[in-house]
Order: structure tokens, then sequence, then C-alpha cells
């Protein structure tokens, strides 16, 4: 019988064993062999206690810092999976702007709208600046001033706090990080530092110490920086667990005793490991990388990978140029000559291109104060419009086929990112691969995810780990990275106070409003008719117009002084209680028996939430029904939240309870009117939600969704217009009244907003007026 004892044909590393006897003749080899085992021993136990120590706290963030979104996940020692952390607005991911407005820094979503109005101090794209040096900064923001320090870093000259403050890329990348660690409190309720990073695999090794240096300014513990190719499949293979599986064991021969026969000894199954190779296309906003990766059960075992300056951005523009050059041939004015009809027809572009996902032809609509340009678009169109990035990504692709041809048959294509619906891509990569490609893993989410699970795969105090082991992402030394940068962390955390005491005037500004508000509805109101004193009435009223003049007086006053609104909001309640004590006193027990029906509440809910804390959690609404079902529950809850003043909360159950809606694919006929009607309370409910939380970008978003389920909505209509006024955009506001006023002509609220409004314009024209007059004289 020919031995069973084969030695392995493909090459695989040598053992320190094997190594050992290759190098070694004769008696020696007996002695080195043991030392080097008891050597291996010995890396064994300090592997295993690198293991079992991990960051001293519970939870391990991981952060895909994108060119356009941040995104944050967590998991805990109890976890099997990460949890998305929300912002403050309830979004899964934060727009990377930031934007320098007097003595505040706007973040995410609140500093969109200042890329147009302040371009000067607003920076985009803060990832993308990062290790690529003056020239690069220039090109990518040309309104901003920037230069070289006396150090050699490059600095970005931005007006702040009354005057012109340097910052380099790292301390403003640092700011995105330190807010981001503000959501993450919030949202958990305590401090987490620890810290997986993901990057594109095209950044530098310059550039991946950069980002590691802007998070450890925000106070990180950088556990790890890892390619986002590995959180990708980090993500999938928890996704896609294989299993080992039994094959049929070969029969051992013992070594015979002298004079007997040797018999074999029956079969022992052995399990054999289940290899899985699949390829991930990742098409960012700017880059798209492809990776091949192979699995093993529990293991990442190998990874290779290829990268492409191609995005989604880049088919925003290619569907920008196509309609700036339709309503050029309609005889309009050219939009990309305008930077607010510029960024509009932009953000048109990047919505239209997500709707050619889902259907053959849409419109691009640039909305002006005059009118709707409305721009046909078809996929075919789109595709034409894309022609050299077409070519560009298949010769990409194609080459990167051709690189892993030896690496064997390929069993899956995992399409993500943000541009990974558009056609002709998708189309291009299942060609290339000859394959029908997937998309299990969330486009917004999974290198966040998957940068977590890789962090907490590398402490055995993590369940997670029993499910993943994942390639080597040693700790990383902080120090001998970044270097000394307690000064920066200084600045930054003066900078955070500074935002804090703004954030504070706002509030105290909004309370304020919202008194004001309430005590000229009481004076009208049936229910306080029998507290209200007759002959000091109008004295009253007095005393509320007095400040709601002061109020407006102070807008745009960066001087004016936290104490003043406190001293101004404490004489209104003094003197206001002196002329209507009967009236004071009635707030204050409706005040006294809403607290106690809050407490009640919340108590209900702490116990409701014991009683079922053994029970399995609620399963994902599946069918059509449930979700609409589903949707309908988390629109009374954030009613509840709405009538409460909690904004964030409501705006957290709102954005739930569309997302169900949203995932209703195929809707039958039946269903879609109700559908279309709540997904439309939801819209005109954000828009509301946003607005009172002052992110009026957002508020207009909701609203402009709204309006096109319900074109002639007077709740849409009047939001917008409000959000509109909120940011100094009066002709647009206008328009949204006018057609407002058309339908509901008697409506005294919209007649209100019309005259102020107008009024506003009439002020303006005046003022330029008097502008043109002195410059001719």
């Amino acid at each position: 019988m020919e031995s069973t004892q084969e030695q392995p044909t493909t090459s695989q590393p040598k053992t320190t064993v094997e190594s050992a006897v290759d190098s070694i003749e004769g008696e020696e080899v007996e002695t080195k062999v043991e030392t080097n085992v008891e050597e291996k021993k010995e890396e064994e136990k300090e592997e295993e206690e690198v293991l079992l120590d991990g960051p001293e706290e519970d939870g391990i963030l991981g952060i895909d810092f994108g060119t356009s979104k941040v995104t944050v996940s967590i998991i805990y020692r109890s976890n099997e999976y990460p949890a998305i952390v929300r912002n403050d607005i309830s979004d899964l991911s934060t727009t990377n702007v930031i934007s320098f407005n007097g003595r505040e820094r706007l973040i995410g979503e609140n500093a969109v709208a200042r890329v147009i109005a302040a371009p000067n101090a607003t920076i985009v794209g803060v990832s993308s600046l990062l290790g690529v040096g003056e020239a690069g900064v220039k090109e990518a923001l040309p309104a901003i001033d920037c230069g070289v320090d006396e150090s050699g870093n490059v600095v970005l000259k931005i007006p702040y706090a009354g005057a012109t403050s340097t910052f380099t890329p790292t301390q403003i990348a640092a700011m995105i990080f330190k807010r981001i660690q503000a959501y993450v409190k919030e949202s958990e309720k305590k401090e987490i530092l620890s810290c997986v990073l993901s990057y594109p695999p095209a950044l530098t090794s310059e550039q991946v110490k950069e980002l590691h240096t802007a998070a450890a300014i925000a106070g990180y513990n950088v556990l790890a920086a890892v390619p986002d190719y590995l959180c990708l499949s980090a993500c999938w293979l928890i996704k896609h667990p294989l299993e080992e599986v039994e094959q049929e064991g070969v029969p051992a021969t013992p070594e015979a005793k002298e004079g007997e026969t040797p018999e074999e000894t029956p079969a022992t199954p052995e399990k054999e490991k289940v290899n899985k190779k699949v390829v991930f296309v990742n098409i960012g906003s700017t880059f798209t990388s492809v990776t091949l990766t192979t699995f093993e059960p529990q293991t990442i075992s190998e990874s290779q990978s290829d990268d492409l300056r191609f995005g989604g951005q880049d088919v925003d523009q290619r569907i920008f140029d196509f309609a700036c050059k339709s309503i050029i041939a309609k005889g309009k004015a050219d939009p990309s000559q305008n930077n607010r009809n510029r960024s509009r027809l932009l953000k048109a572009s990047t919505k239209t291109k997500l709707l050619l996902s889902t259907t053959d032809r849409a419109t691009v609509t640039l909305t002006t104060p005059d009118e709707d340009i409305v721009v046909p678009l078809t996929v075919a169109e789109m595709e034409t419009a894309c022609a050299s990035e077409k070519v560009a990504l298949k010769q990409f692709l194609v080459s990167f086929k051709k690189k892993i041809e030896s690496e064997g048959a390929i069993d899956a294509v995992e399409v993500v990112g943000g541009g990974a619906r558009v056609p002709f891509a998708l189309k291009l990569i299942g060609e290339v691969f000859e394959c029908k490609t997937s998309h299990t893993l969330d486009s917004s989410s999974s290198v966040s995810i998957g940068a977590a699970l890789l962090g907490a795969s590398k402490y055995t105090s993590y369940e997670v780990s029993k499910k993943l082991k994942a390639p080597s992402v040693g700790e990383v030394d902080g120090e001998a990275v970044v270097g000394d940068v307690s000064e920066l962390v200084a600045l930054e955390e003066e900078m955070v106070v500074r935002d804090t005491e703004v954030r504070q005037l706002g509030l105290t500004i909004n309370e304020l409003e919202s008194l004001l508000f309430s005590l000229k509805d009481n004076l009208n109101d049936p229910k306080f008719k029998d507290f209200v004193e007759e002959e000091k009435k109008e004295d009253f009223a007095s005393l509320v117009r007095k400040v709601e003049f002061w109020l407006e007086d102070q807008e745009g006053d960066e001087d004016v002084t936290l104490s003043e609104f406190e001293e101004k909001k404490k004489t209104l309640l003094t003197e206001g209680e002196a002329l209507q004590p009967k009236l004071f006193e009635r707030r204050q027990e409706i005040a006294k028996e809403k607290a106690k029906n809050e407490a009640e509440a919340a108590m209900k809910s702490a116990l409701a939430g014991l009683a079922s804390s053994s029970k399995k959690k609620d399963k994902e609404p599946k069918s059509n029904k449930q979700k609409l079902a589903a949707a309908e529950e988390k629109k009374k809850s954030g009613n509840s939240h709405f009538v409460n003043l909690d904004y964030p909360s409501a705006v957290q159950r709102y954005t739930q309870g569309l997302e169900y809606l949203l995932k209703m694919y195929d809707t039958p006929a039946d269903l879609k009117p109700e559908v279309d009607a709540l997904k439309l309370s939801f819209y005109l409910n954000l828009a509301m939600c946003f607005l009172k939380a002052g992110s009026s970008q957002r508020a207009i978003d909701n609203a402009t969704s709204a309006l096109e389920i319900d074109s002639e909505n007077i709740k849409g209509l009047f939001r917008r217009a409000q959000a509109y006024v909120k940011k100094k955009e009066y002709a647009l506001a206008q328009k949204d009244l006018n057609k407002a006023l058309k339908i509901k002509p008697n409506d005294k609220a919209l007649l209100t907003w019309s005259k102020k409004v107008n009024a506003i314009i009439a002020k303006q024209v005046e003022k330029e007026k008097k502008l043109y007059s002195k410059m001719f004289k």
C-alpha cells in the first residue's frame, strides 16, 4: 500500500519547526527543534495575552471618514453586531462639511447651505485635503485663501471669531472627529474613545498618518487604521458565515508488531475548510476600488486591491453638464455661472442619478425664484454623457480580472458604495466578471461596521471574536505615529467651549421666541379667558410686542451676549407676572401637570422595558402590510415626542417610519394612496422638526419631498417658505407663499408671512437703489 503521508504540492509558509529541520543537520536537530517549540509556545502565550487585553472601556467605534460622509458604528463586548450611531438630526451619516460663521463652527448639514453663502469660510470634502499639498488644497477650495506656515504645513486662512485664523487640513479633520465624538456621547450616554479608522487604499501612508493625527487631536484612542476593503470583507463574512464540511476520512495504517499483518483502522471523518473568493467593487464618491478576498470559516485569509479615480460625483457632474446644455438651449441663463443655481442643479443631478437606478427616465429640475426649469433625462442619455468614464471603468475592471485569473473561480461579486446603483456601472461589472452582482451590504454603513468588527475581533472579551478571526490589524503606538499634539488638543477644547456658548445662546433665543409665541397665544385662547385680567390685557400685549421688537433688532448682531437674552427673558417673566398673575399661575399649574404626566409615562416605559427585556426583539417587518403598520406606529411615537418638544427623538421616529415605506418595493395599487399619504405626513412633520431645530436646508429638502407627492400642499409650501426666509432666500420664499395664497387666499398665517417677506424684499430693493445712486453720482 502506498504511503498516505503525502507532502502538500502547493507552496506554503514553513513552520518554525520545519525551518529548523531544513537548516540544521545531525544531532543538533533535536535540540534546536525543542528550543523552537518552546519559543513558539511563548509566542502563542504572549499572543493570547494580547487578545485578552483590550480597551479598558467597553465599546469600540468603527469610523468611516469618507470624502462626502462620515459614518460611525459601535460594538460592545456582548454584541454580535455593531450598531450605527446617529447624529444630532438622527441621520446615519454626517456630511463632511464644516463652515465658520462668526464665533460658531457649523458641521454637517448645518454647514451645507454656506457652501454658496460663505465659500471663503466653508470646507467641503475634508478628508480629501489631507496630505495633498498647497496646490491640491487650492484646486479643491479655490475660494479659500491658503498658504504655508513657518513649519512648512499647508494652512487655510479662515474668518473666525472676528479675526483671520489659520488651520491645517489635519486640524479641520480633527474638528469633524470631535463633533462625531459628541454624537457618540449623546447617543450612548458616555464617552467612548477607542476606535478603528478605515481609509481608502488610494491614500498614501502620509495621508493615513494625518488622518490618525486628526483623530488623536480630537482625543480618540486609535487601535488601528485599516483599508476599507478589509472592513467590507469583515462585514461580508459576518453576514455570510462559512462552515467547515465533513469529508470521508482516510483509513489509518498502524505499525504492525513482529509476525502480525497490519490492519486498517476505521476511517475517522475529517473537517475540510471551505474557501470562497469574493470580488468587492466599492464605488465611492470620488474613488472606485476593486478587491479580491479569499475567505475561510471565520477568517479573512488574504486580499488584493486596486483603485480608480472614478466615483458617484463624476456621474453627478456629467448629468449636471447635460442639464446645463439643455437649459442654455432653451434660451435660459447658464446655471454654471451662478453659484446658487450651480449648487441647486448639482443637488438635483445627484437626485436624478438615484432615480435613474429604479426607472428608465427621470427629470433634472432647477428651481429658481422665477420658475422651475425641467430637463428630461433617460438612462441611455446618462450613459452617453458618461462615455469616457464608462471606457475608463471597463479598462480598470478588465485589467483587474486579468491580474486575478490565476486565483481560480470567483464565487460572488459584491457591489457597494454611494455610486453602486449607476446602471452602466452595474452592467459593466456583471459583463466583465461574467456573473450576477449582489448587494447584500449596506452602502452607507458597511465600511464603518466592518471597522468596528475588526477592532472587536482582536479581543476575546468581545463576543464577535468567536465568529471572526481578522487578519493582523495590530495596535498602533499613537505617540510614535502622531507625536506631541497637546497644544492642538488644547486649542480644539477652547473652540468646543466657544461652540457650546454659541449653541446655548441659540437655545436661549429659541426659548424666548417660544415664550413670546405662547404668551401671545394665551391672550386669545378661550381656555385662558378666565385667567386674563381685561383691564391690563393691552399693557401685557404691549410688553410682549416690545420684547419681540428687541429680539428682531438683535438678529445678526454678533456682539450680543447670552446674559443679555437671559436678562430680557427674566424681565418679560417678572413684568408679565405682575400684569397677569392669574395667567402665570395657571401656566405653572399646566407645567407641573405636564411634568407629572411625563414622569409617569417614563416610569411605565421603564417597567415595560424591564418586562420585555427577556423577550426577543421584534422582527423586522417583511410584508408590505407589516411595514405600513410599523410606519404608523413610528408616526404615533414621533408625534408624542414632537408634542413634548423632543425634536431629535421625533426626527428619529419619523425617519425610521419613512425608511419602512421606502423599502416597500412594487407597492400594490390598492395600498399606494395610503402609502403616499403616510409619506406626505412624514415629510411634512420632518420639515417642521428641522425648522424647530434650526436646520433650514433639511426643512427645505423634506418640504420639497412632500411637494413632489402633492404639489399644492399648503403646509409643504408654507414650511418651505419659512425655511427659505431663515436662509435669507426671500425670492424663493415669496414664490412659495404666492402659490399657497392662490390656493388658500384668506389664510391669516400665509398673509402675515407674505407681508413680512414683501417688506424685506422692498427694503432690499430700496437699499440697492441708494447704493447705485451713490456709485453714479
